[in-house]
């Protein structure tokens, strides 16, 4: 399989964190008919954290700003591997794209391939691709 490696955009979302509140925030946005590419979902202290990789971050982003939900959205780097294995040109995007190592999440999908998220350091604009 071919990587695939691009520069793309994750939703953040930070909220109290209280039982359901993952269900909440994820039927807001298939509610409004935006899929879910990928997503990661973690509790510090009292807040909940997740991160979305959708196929329409404006849409989402408004119908969770409606339900009362802020949001923001920051670069990252997002790389389609094959599900059992990290090719060696994945760690050197990730190098000469300037990723940070605060977390990387990752996603399988139906046994094809399977996504990577790697934050970007700097998140003001896109980043380019070397």
């Amino acid at each position: 399989m071919k990587t695939n490696t691009k520069v793309g955009k994750e939703i953040c979302v930070t909220t109290a964190d209280r039982i359901g509140v993952l269900s909440q925030v994820t039927m807001i946005v298939s509610g409004a008919g935006v899929n879910i590419s990928a997503m990661c979902a973690y509790a510090t202290d009292d807040a909940a954290h997740f991160r979305f990789i959708t196929d329409n971050n404006k849409k989402a982003r408004d119908v969770l700003s409606k339900a009362g939900f802020d949001s923001i959205e920051k670069d990252v780097v997002i790389s389609e591997v094959s599900p059992h294995s990290i090719p060696p040109e994945a760690a050197v995007f990730a190098g000469t794209a300037n990723t940070s190592d605060d977390y990387w999440c990752a996603s399988a999908t139906g046994g094809e391939h399977a996504v990577i998220i790697m934050p970007l350091k700097v998140s003001s604009g896109m980043a380019s691709i070397r």
